[in-house]
């Protein structure tokens, strides 16, 4: 079981046009302390993009990757700290 905190996958479902998912679908995931759009789940693929179906993918320009275990979450505010370094909402 995976847990996603501080994120919202939204439940309109967006057509993809363009590129090698060119006709995939997906749902926008949305960081909740910001509100904005991070990354897609895809829901229905072609047969070149099979693999992401069901999956998640992050735009890395939205997301600001950590060593994991390097980091502190305060469940209450929705702030993830590392090394002093907010990474919501900045």
């Amino acid at each position: 079981f995976v847990e996603a905190i501080n994120v919202t996958v939204l439940d309109k479902t967006q057509l993809l046009l363009g590129g090698s998912a060119d006709g995939s679908t997906y749902l926008d995931v949305v960081c909740n302390g910001c509100k904005k759009p991070i990354g897609k789940s895809f829901k229905s693929t072609t047969s070149a993009t099979d693999i992401y179906r069901n999956t998640f993918s992050f735009d890395m320009d939205c997301v600001k990757p950590y060593v994991l275990g390097s980091c502190n979450l305060d469940r209450r505010e929705g702030i993830v700290e590392s090394n002093g370094a907010r990474f919501c909402g900045e």
